[in-house]
């Protein structure tokens, strides 16, 4: 029986990419792009983030995304009314989540089998958000990578189907760093999804609980450097 699978997550260019790149291989019936935005009391944005944008503009290569237009809807949050109504009716069998906030089990509940977290991070060391940058921040370069695992309702806990680290090229910028994780997790992705449709898949418990973290600090990232070579 073929899988009906939809994505939850913001809509972003390299997210853009990321589902261009599963769609060559298998249908996502629905695209539901969260608005909501967590707005911290202090500010995030750093020296580097022009870069990042630069780079992944001339990086990310997404032809088109017009011919997705039906399916796409832009919710509030990814456990609205309109996205568990639409996982019912269509009786949905899994969701893939990247860059949502967290989901309640109203939602995850309702999928026939489960929702697979794309995590920029390695789960069991680094928890929540800019999971890879406080990692270098800890001077941890060991311990920056991609985790896929089942999502629950607690953050990044979930069974792990694969995490992998991320070897960086030589002389890695900062702000290339987003790029290369992207990359990864679209491989790890397509693995899971060959696996999840030939009912291969295979989860292991997290061994070890990572410490949360929340937005890193905007004078904080300009202080970061991987292996000695700066941000900028």
């Amino acid at each position: 029986m073929k899988k009906k699978i939809i994505f939850i997550g913001t809509d972003t260019l390299h997210r853009r990419f990321f589902l261009s790149e599963i769609a060559k291989l298998y249908e996502i019936k629905k695209f539901f792009f969260e608005e909501y935005k967590v707005n911290p009391s202090f500010d995030i944005k750093s020296s580097f983030d022009l870069g990042e944008k630069k780079f992944e503009s001339n990086n990310f290569i997404v032809k088109s995304f017009e011919h997705f237009k039906d399916k796409i809807e832009y919710v509030n949050r990814g456990h609205d009314q309109v996205v568990k109504d639409y996982i019912k009716n269509e009786k949905i069998d899994l969701a893939i989540i990247f860059g949502a906030a967290k989901l309640n089990n109203k939602v995850l509940n309702l999928l026939n089998d489960y929702a697979i977290n794309v995590h920029r991070g390695i789960a069991e060391e680094y928890r929540g958000l800019d999971s890879n940058l406080w990692a270098v921040y800890h001077k941890d370069y060991e311990n920056t990578g991609v985790t896929l695992h089942k999502a629950i309702d607690i953050l990044d806990k979930g069974d792990i189907y694969k995490q992998k680290k991320i070897r960086y090229p030589d002389n890695i910028m900062i702000y290339k760093m987003r790029y290369y994780e992207t990359i990864l997790a679209k491989e790890l992705i397509l693995n899971f999804l060959s696996d999840y449709i030939n009912n291969n898949v295979r989860f292991e418990k997290q061994i070890k609980e990572g410490r949360y973290y929340s937005f890193m600090p905007g004078c904080l990232k300009d202080t970061l450097n991987f292996n000695g070579y700066l941000n900028k």
